[in-house]
């Protein structure tokens, strides 16, 4: 009776208009990444739009229901390449903090690097994968945007891949409450 009631409860909740801090902290963000899944591609330049890409050669994207986290494709990447992007609307986020988002999935012993560049610091994450599954993988400078940013920039890294790595749901957002991707999106 007593998980009946509960799943009950949990189904008259509107958590997208809940007014408690907690459900629009988990509910409510603003991702600042532009085609973070990939799912726009400039075929002129044969890249993902939005992004700028070292070598062009190295970037597939996959439309495989199986391969794919977020959308209908999903970025598959093969090292070493430089993913950028630079993030149209940072105004007004000097001196916030943000954390940088993202599904991805390779093999033992590929490594990547993630970079938030405020043109005053350049903060990276580095990271070494473990199994072939999907890890949502975030990372939160360790300090906030200067105040005196001059611009506002992702990138991430292939540094070394076997197979290659995928990548799908790039996300940035600016952190008000110490949590931007609850549970995992």
């Amino acid at each position: 009776y007593l998980i009946f009631a509960v799943v009950s409860f949990l189904l008259k909740v509107d958590f997208a208009h809940a007014q408690t801090p907690i459900a629009r902290e988990y509910f409510t963000f603003h991702n600042l990444v532009r085609n973070g899944s990939f799912e726009s591609f400039d075929q002129t330049q044969g890249i993902p739009a939005a992004w700028t890409i070292t070598d062009v050669a190295q970037v597939s994207l996959l439309s495989d229901p199986l391969q794919v986290k977020v959308g209908a494709v999903t970025g598959k990447l093969s090292g070493p390449i430089t993913l950028t992007q630079d993030i149209r609307d940072w105004k007004g986020l000097e001196g916030s903090t943000v954390t940088l988002g993202a599904w991805i999935k390779g093999s033992s012993g590929d490594s990547v690097k993630f970079y938030v560049d405020d043109g005053i610091s350049r903060q990276e994450k580095a990271l070494s994968l473990t199994d072939a599954q999907w890890k949502f993988v975030t990372f939160k400078p360790t300090t906030a945007l200067s105040g005196s940013a001059k611009y506002l920039k992702v990138e991430v890294e292939i540094v070394s891949t076997a197979t290659g790595i995928s990548l799908d749901g790039v996300m940035l957002s600016q952190v008000t409450k110490g949590v931007a991707f609850v549970p995992n999106p």
